[in-house]
């Protein structure tokens, strides 16, 4: 006898499909959110969003990685990511490209400990391509000092060019002369773009 399957996206308390409902979107699936621009579903999505673990919480992440997340969604993700385990790094990946999505300079400090943790690994890189919608001072020379983490150097060059950051150009000709092609050929591109008296 092999019993019934627990319900998914629910737990002791209740099931998020049932909580979506109530607040007005008559969905089977979380993917069936899309349907529309879900701005009152947010509330109910976050406070899941610490409820489920696993593939279940990846969902909500997702569910999650949206303009009109903005602002109820950041704090709760910034904890989400510093939270999981190194084995989660797919995961953490994907509350990492949520930040971008969410990101503000409210919360920059949070952030720039996260783009600057060599433990959270490549699952940083959307954190440190948010860098370009930074309009803090220090971003230029956060991203600068990222050209030299191999996990983040790509992210860091395309909000480098995002920024027009001009000084970064002395770096960035450096890595002409990088060991992987792939970032030699965007430090070139990088170097096209960016004029000499570009953002400081």
């Amino acid at each position: 006898m092999t019993g019934d399957a627990p319900p998914l996206f629910a737990d002791e308390h209740g099931s998020l499909i049932d909580d979506l409902n109530a607040v007005g979107y008559p969905i089977r699936r979380i993917d069936e959110l899309k349907a529309w621009r879900y701005v009152d579903a947010v509330p109910v999505l976050i406070d899941w969003l610490t409820r489920l673990d696993g593939i279940e919480q990846e969902v909500v992440i997702r569910a999650l990685t949206v303009p009109w997340a903005k602002p109820l969604a950041l704090e709760p993700m910034l904890a989400v990511f510093s939270s999981m385990s190194p084995d989660e790094s797919g995961k953490r990946w994907a509350a990492g490209n949520a930040l971008d999505v969410l990101w503000s300079d409210s919360h920059f400090d949070d952030l720039a400990r996260i783009a600057v943790d060599v433990g959270y690994g490549e699952s940083r890189q959307m954190v440190v391509y948010g860098m370009r919608k930074s309009k803090d001072p220090r971003a230029v020379d956060l991203l600068i000092e990222l050209l030299d983490d191999d996990d983040v150097v790509a992210h860091a060059i395309s909000a480098l060019v995002r920024l027009r950051a001009g000084k970064a150009r002395r770096k960035l000709k450096q890595l002409l002369d990088h060991p992987r092609p792939y970032i030699r050929k965007e430090a070139q591109k990088a170097l096209d773009r960016i004029p000499a008296a570009g953002r400081d």
